[in-house]
């Protein structure tokens, strides 16, 4: 169960090194296999409610950064992912 934790806060961290890189491409598909991931019934089962509730809600926040994205592409690609979250 730790090992998935830690593996997907590595992938959110990598994700958010892309992303203040300006490499935006490769934000957001790592952003969208992490929403994915946490929104599925699954997560629970791999790392637990607590991880998962840190988890979600960082990946939240990554996907809210796109709303300063200077492509208009991806800041509409990044809202549909976040309606996922409800």
């Amino acid at each position: 169960m730790e090992n998935v934790y830690a593996v997907q806060c590595e992938n959110l961290r990598i994700a958010n090194m892309a992303f203040q890189a300006g490499s935006y491409d490769v934000a957001y598909e790592m952003l969208e296999a992490l929403v994915h991931f946490v929104v599925s019934a699954e997560a629970n089962k791999h790392i637990g409610m607590e991880n998962l509730r840190s988890l979600r809600e960082g990946v939240k926040l990554a996907v809210s950064n796109f709303a300063s994205c200077k492509d208009e592409a991806y800041w509409e690609m990044s809202a549909e992912l976040y309606d996922l979250f409800r």
